[in-house]
């Protein structure tokens, strides 16, 4: 909730300052700024600083001069657009669509309101910007990994020994979010060890794989400190035991306990039935 708030101010703050750029005389200094604002936003967006978040943002300014000549809507659904699309290297094959449709249609809805109130006064303008922003961040709803699972479930697919597991493992922890007790420079020692890990295996020649298993070692030890083995297995493990405890127990019931009228009255024995809930006794009866 918190980073959802700190993203939509950030988109916020970055198109107030686009909107406001012109105000800058140098067009050199212009355009470094506009740089600047497009790959800090882009990296807010994408959560970590990599390559692809750094070229998009700096490649935004230029999708908005473009096409801001033709249309100021669609100038700036470029320019948020080109922001979010890192985004799309996150996300599974299962839920890219639903992330492609939220990002174009917050796109275009932001942009269309954004400018259509660009000249209506600055209060008018910075509400404008806050809702721009707020319907940008709400393309964060849309689950995806993390950039730091992503990049280790990356390193690992290039990996073909006992740190594959290590790293896919860590790779699943930090996509949960579930990483209480654990520092950002752990992950990002593990991060660079599994893209060195990674370089080696793709390395021609081969060495005598001394500085493999070297690398092996230091990534097994370090994803079992930022992500423990018992951790991510003991939520599958508590749901198997209870659920084969309840199995077996569902099996044992039946052959395990006898109905009363199974053990005092034959099956063939037939059941009188009295429907009249006033009816004297038959003896009584008799003995009159």
């Amino acid at each position: 909730m918190l980073r959802s708030t700190f993203t939509a101010f950030g988109f916020a703050a970055s198109l107030w300052a686009f909107a406001s750029i012109d105000v800058v005389g140098d067009p050199i200094l212009r355009a470094a700024l506009a740089v600047a604002l497009g790959v800090a936003v882009t990296v807010l967006a994408y959560g970590q600083i990599a390559f692809v978040a750094i070229t998009a943002g700096a490649l935004s300014p230029l999708a908005l001069t473009l096409l801001e000549k033709h249309s100021l809507v669609l100038g700036l659904a470029a320019l948020s657009l080109v922001w979010l699309v890192p985004r799309f290297l996150l996300a599974d094959t299962r839920r890219l669509p639903l992330l492609v449709v939220a990002t174009l249609g917050a796109s275009l809805v932001s942009s269309f309101v954004l400018a259509s109130y660009l000249d209506a006064g600055w209060a008018a303008e910075a509400a404008a910007c806050v809702f721009a922003g707020s319907c940008l961040s709400l393309v964060g709803l849309v689950p995806t990994d993390t950039a730091v699972a992503w990049a280790l479930r990356a390193a690992a697919m290039a990996i073909d020994s006992p740190a594959r597991g290590a790293l896919e493992r860590a790779a699943t922890i930090h996509a949960s979010r579930d990483r209480r007790g654990s520092k950002g420079s752990s992950w990002r020692g593990l991060l660079r060890l599994a893209d060195r890990r990674a370089a080696l295996e793709r390395a021609q020649p081969r060495d005598d794989g001394a500085e493999r298993r070297d690398l092996d070692e230091r990534i097994v030890a370090l994803a079992d400190e930022v992500a423990p083995e018992r951790a991510s297995a003991s939520a599958s493990t508590s749901t198997f035991t209870s659920t084969s405890t309840f199995t077996t127990e569902a099996a044992k019931a039946p052959t395990g306990e006898e109905t009363p009228a199974a053990t005092e009255r034959p099956a063939d024995a037939p059941v009188e039935v009295s429907f009249d809930a006033d009816a004297p006794d038959r003896t009584e009866t008799a003995a009159e």
